[in-house]
């Protein structure tokens, strides 16, 4: 299959932007989705197609309250990121 230049290289910009955003709900817990690239410090495209990756892979749940829509770990990652976190101290 022909990968077109640069591909790679997107392709693992969006993972290293999923990992990061990993990193923050695990911290913040729960944040509104049109907040997130702005505290990443994130284009919103990227952060979006990020979310998008955690999402097909069932790591991040979605909450809607009325116009907002909330973003956070799923349970399971939450227990992953505690995990990790207390194996680095």
């Amino acid at each position: 299959m022909f990968k077109a230049a640069g591909e790679d290289r997107v392709v693992a910009r969006i993972a290293e932007c999923a990992a990061v955003i990993v990193g923050a709900l695990g911290e913040v817990g729960e944040i509104n989705i049109l907040r997130l690239s702005e505290y990443l410090g994130e284009r919103s495209a990227l952060t979006y197609q990020a979310l998008g990756w955690l999402a097909c892979e069932g790591r991040i749940r979605y909450r809607q309250s009325e116009s907002q829509v909330f973003v956070s770990l799923t349970e399971e990652e939450k227990r992953k990121h505690e995990n990790d976190k207390s194996k680095r101290r």
